[in-house]
């Protein structure tokens, strides 16, 4: 009936290991057939496979360029990443193709240096006319902004995005994406940039605009972080209730837009997360989290592994389990590079600031306060406002609470002048502890009480609770509490049950409820994977897993390169740690 099918996969190695005795030399030439046949059946990852293997780099170059739009909109790109570094070097003169590498970088190694690739590319389009290649620089240009972000360079970024949008003005597309995706994409990274530089209502018209077009250009990357940045912004406001309606505006997005949401959702997921913990909503917190740390895992997303692993220390920590809290952060270090995005760095170590103190571990307080290079005389830049409340904290927790007074009336300081209601509420409770510790009592009471009214109206709960009991004592010894009344005294029942809900609080939207729910695993593992992944679990080694399934220890090797890349791990022992938290060793 000339219909065709699959061997079994374990006679098919055996074919593949007769072919390999007896006639080695036709496995190159059969190797092109089979990429022709199954590229002209619309089966491309195997074409791509067959490809490779026959070593016509020409061919699956071509069939590379042709699936790579599909790649992405599926989310694939870790299959996508092994298919181009499997490519020779000499393959990245096609500036198609090169682009499409510094793309699938980005996304997965942001840290990783682009500017050899994308010189290359700007040299082989010299030869062009300027009209023609107006939209490639562009794009080019935006993916230099990109590398500024990372860098911390947001001024130059701020250029380069501008660069960029300009040369899209009047093109069609890219060298890869559509001018519409690439405009989408620039705007998202200028909302960033300005966000970074303290430029808030410019942050957010870019972001409203970066969602927008990326919902257009049906960018299911772009359009659900770009809804997750304008919420995070939200939250720095102190707009709470209108941040989670963001957030989850994103979160559905993402599941709209695709079966599997994009790895990019994941901060959206942690920052709804990392909200709900602010309500007190601890155990739904730890369900966002999980999806949106699984998903971070998938493109090695520092942002999110980074946000996603301090929350849930913070959420171990309200629960009583300061050694799980500890535990956390000390995940999180393990996963470098990963999670070493030059911004996080300094949130990491404000966490474990914050952990000590609330532990009341003083001696690493004392040695992190000596080697910071911080003092409280100094006039903090607004981007290093994380790393001097850590120190304003050290300083309460080791009894030298009068030295913070200035320095957190500086930054409140520049909090007001920025917009910030948010870090002013967590401002405001820490100069009232610092107060409180200096022996300014009424002084302290009055800070305190006006933290608690820029607070109650958004239901803020652990900024409170989160200071230990000196704060507790202080919501306690308040009088005249007015409107106020009800609002502390759910602050003050909540204290007493961790996950209880105090009264007039936002308590736990169940608005994604009819969503769909997400695996945590950002690009699912294959089935001959699962096997592989089963086998080293039951302790065998490559050769052996090699003779069970009848194939090569090379085969078994880049089996496991794979898993480790899906699994975000490096190691045996982490593959299967991570297996063994999503259940697939069951």
């Amino acid at each position: 009936e000339r219909r065709w099918y699959r061997y079994h996969p374990l006679f098919a190695e055996f074919l593949r290991s007769r072919l390999g005795q007896t006639q080695p030399e036709l496995a190159p030439t059969l190797h092109r057939r089979a990429a022709s046949w199954y590229a002209a059946h619309g089966l491309g990852a195997d074409a791509v496979g067959h490809a490779l293997a026959a070593g016509d780099h020409e061919h699956a170059a071509d069939l590379i360029e042709a699936l790579a739009g599909e790649m992405f909109a599926q989310s694939e790109l870790m299959t996508l990443r092994g298919w181009l570094e499997a490519l020779p070097v000499d393959a990245m003169v096609r500036p198609r193709l090169a682009m499409i590498q510094a793309w699938v970088t980005t996304a997965t190694s942001p840290q990783q240096p682009l500017a050899p690739l994308l010189d290359g590319i700007e040299q082989s389009l010299q030869a062009r006319p300027a009209a023609e290649v107006r939209g490639a620089l562009a794009e080019v240009a935006l993916l230099r902004a990109v590398g500024a972000m990372n860098e911390g360079r947001f001024e130059e970024c701020i250029a380069l995005c501008r660069q960029a949008q300009a040369g899209l003005a009047g093109a069609e597309r890219g060298l890869f994406n559509s001018a519409v995706a690439l405009r989408g994409a620039a705007a998202f990274n200028l909302g960033v940039a300005y966000e970074f530089t303290g430029n808030l209502e410019a942050a957010s018209q870019a972001l409203a605009e970066a969602a927008d077009l990326s919902r257009q250009a049906g960018n299911l990357h772009i359009a659900p972080m770009a809804l997750s940045r304008l919420a995070n912004l939200l939250v720095a406001q102190g707009r709470l209730r209108a941040a989670a309606d963001t957030y989850r505006q994103a979160l559905r997005l993402a599941q709209e837009m695709s079966e599997r949401p994009s790895p990019l959702a994941a901060p959206a997921y942690i920052g709804y997360g990392d909200l709900l913990r602010e309500w007190n909503e601890l155990e739904e917190a730890e369900r966002y989290l999980a999806q949106g740390i699984g998903l971070g895992r998938g493109w090695r997303n520092a942002e999110a592994l980074a946000g996603g692993y301090i929350t849930v220390a913070r959420i171990r920590q309200a629960r009583g389990d300061p050694a799980g809290a500890i535990q956390a952060i000390e995940e999180l270090g393990a996963l470098q590079p990963e999670a070493a995005a030059p911004w996080t760095r300094p949130l990491v170590d404000a966490c474990r600031v914050r952990l000590w103190a609330a532990q009341r571990r003083l001696e690493p307080l004392a040695r992190w306060l000596q080697s910071c290079g911080l003092s409280p005389a100094d006039v903090p830049h607004p981007l290093r406002q994380a790393e001097y409340v850590a120190l304003a904290r050290a300083l309460i927790a080791l009894g030298r609470g009068g030295e913070a007074v200035a320095l957190l009336e500086r930054l409140r300081a520049q909090a007001e002048a920025s917009g910030r209601v948010g870090s002013a509420i967590e401002l405001l409770a820490l100069q009232a502890l610092a107060l409180g510790a200096a022996g300014q009592v009424a002084t302290a009471r009055a800070t305190l009480a006006q933290a608690l009214r820029l607070a109650a109206p958004e239901g803020y709960v652990r900024v409170f609770l989160d200071e230990g009991e000196e704060m507790v004592k202080e919501l306690r010894e308040l009088t005249e509490l007015g409107e106020l009344k009800g609002y502390v005294e759910g602050l003050l029942a909540a204290a007493s049950h961790p996950t209880s809900h105090p009264p007039g609080s936002v308590g736990s939207p169940s608005c994604l409820s009819s969503a769909r729910p997400v695996s945590s695993l950002a690009e699912p593992l294959s089935d001959r994977e699962l096997e592989v992944l089963r086998l080293v679990a039951a302790g065998r080694s490559n050769h052996e897993v090699a003779q069970v399934l009848i194939v090569s220890p090379n085969t078994v090797k880049t089996h496991l390169k794979n898993i480790y890349a899906k699994l975000g791990a490096h190691s045996r022992t982490q593959a299967l740690a991570r297996a063994r938290e999503l259940g697939l060793l069951s």
